[in-house]
């Protein structure tokens, strides 16, 4: 099973439980998993927001509870591969670094794609391309990467 999340993620009118979590049931292991990866949880927490707060397409969240949403959304999916576009863009630093270090325990054995120009998400990834142009202009280990 393949997981996407897009760079501009998208919000359909239903409530926030709607659209990360598809059917009424659905298993304790991924719902915690969801909305802990995604930080979501932290979001809940504080007060911002509540599963069943309705939202509104094109969304009536700030763009990085957007980006929140749509991870909890892919990270739902329990997917075997994950391919997320800048995922962590419009979230502040700190919630970043608990969403990579929560990103990275959750991978695991799956397979994970980022495209991001967020230094803090490349170090913590084992292997990096970069591309210009759609030409491969330098790949290797992330921190041989990062230090040219």
């Amino acid at each position: 099973c393949i997981g996407y999340k897009p760079q501009e993620p998208f919000m359909f009118d239903g409530s926030l439980a709607a659209n990360i979590f598809v059917g009424d049931r659905v298993d304790s292991k991924v719902y915690e998993a969801a909305l802990a990866v995604s930080g979501v949880d932290d979001l809940i927490a504080r007060g911002e927001l509540r599963l069943d707060q309705m939202l509104k397409a094109p969304g009536n969240l700030s763009g990085g509870q957007r980006q929140m949403v749509a991870l909890a959304r892919t990270v739902a999916g329990m997917p075997t591969v994950m391919l997320l576009d800048e995922p962590t863009t419009g979230i502040d630093l700190a919630t970043e670094a608990r969403i990579i270090e929560r990103l990275k325990a959750f991978s695991g054995q799956r397979t994970l794609v980022v495209a991001t120009h967020s230094t803090a998400l490349l170090k913590q990834m084992d292997r990096i391309i970069v591309l210009n142009d759609g030409k491969i202009v330098a790949d290797g280990p992330s921190a041989q990467i990062l230090q040219q």
